[in-house]
């Protein structure tokens, strides 16, 4: 069992947490503890490599129990039950491990710090957010598609393949309204989900939605959809080329959240066929460029 951890399960802590948050919907809360336990079962690793807390990951972005509170270990905090049948958290001291890292990086790396501190997992903010912030605020719809996409995101309204069409439209434009479009993202939308996840149903190889439910990801949590998604888009596509591309973005999309896709497209895929060898041709690649770093910077 997690250290310290109380179990409960989804639907006790979802009932918990309204009691004492009313303004939570319930249907959300429930749909981001199931991805993160999702996430959770699928391996996936808190950027300091350690397992992520399913209950936290659901409200604050995948990662593990220290790295979103800031304590060492947990104290009558709560776990998903499915989750607790992990004896990693017992093994590993994270307080301590994550002090002496800071400690060693500070040491070794005194004129790169910050850079190595984020190859752990820290990250660092300037004003460039406030100035997204700004231009996101002032942002309105300058075309008609733009205020039809604007009025389905804030008013909702039957999906149809013309607000889809819109959609890839203003995407494709020569000058796109990136900061409308942005703040939806960021305010993550329902809405801009449901259109997502509706073109990914009729179009599920298409590369641009499948970046769009990446870009979705940075905000909330989809990672198992983002998953699934993905896998479906390898299944279906037959086009070589394009697998091609598939791979190498569905690696892209999920590494950082500790996910594997080469290891998953492995198991999928049978040996001596032309997307095994696209995915072993894309691992050597990885393997090689890896290699070629250097082990250490002089100084």
């Amino acid at each position: 069992m997690k250290h310290g951890f109380i179990p409960i399960s989804i639907k006790e802590y979802v009932n918990l947490h309204i009691e004492h948050n009313k303004d939570q919907d319930h249907k959300q809360l429930t749909e981001a503890l199931d991805d993160a336990l999702s996430a959770y079962q699928h391996g996936v690793k808190c950027a300091c490599s350690n397992p992520i807390w399913v209950i936290g990951s659901a409200l604050s972005g995948y990662a593990c129990f220290t790295c979103i509170t800031g304590e060492a270990y947990p104290e009558d905090d709560y776990e998903i039950d499915e989750a607790c049948d992990s004896d990693a958290y017992q093994e590993s001291h994270i307080d301590k491990l994550r002090s002496e890292q800071v400690s060693e990086i500070i040491r070794k790396h005194p004129d790169n710090y910050v850079e190595k501190l984020e190859e752990i997992g820290f990250q660092w903010f300037d004003d460039d957010w406030e100035e997204e912030e700004e231009e996101e605020r002032a942002a309105v719809p300058q075309t008609e598609y733009q205020r039809s996409l604007v009025t389905f995101f804030e008013e909702d309204g039957p999906l149809t393949h013309e607000l889809l069409d819109a959609f890839q439209a203003e995407k494709n434009a020569d000058e796109p309204n990136y900061p409308l479009f942005r703040r939806y993202f960021k305010q993550i939308n329902r809405n801009l989900k449901k259109l997502i996840l509706w073109g990914l149903d009729r179009y599920p190889t298409d590369s641009s939605l499948l970046d769009d439910l990446s870009f979705f990801q940075e905000f909330d949590n989809v990672l198992s959809e983002l998953i699934n998604r993905y896998k479906t888009a390898c299944l279906q596509e037959e086009d070589l080329d394009r697998f091609d591309s598939l791979v190498q973005d569905f690696y892209i999309s999920t590494i950082e959240s500790g996910f594997d896709a080469y290891y998953e497209l492995e198991e999928m895929f049978k040996k001596n066929t032309g997307k095994r060898h696209i995915i072993a041709r894309q691992i050597a690649e990885l393997q090689e460029s890896e290699d070629e770093l250097p082990n250490d910077i002089p100084f």
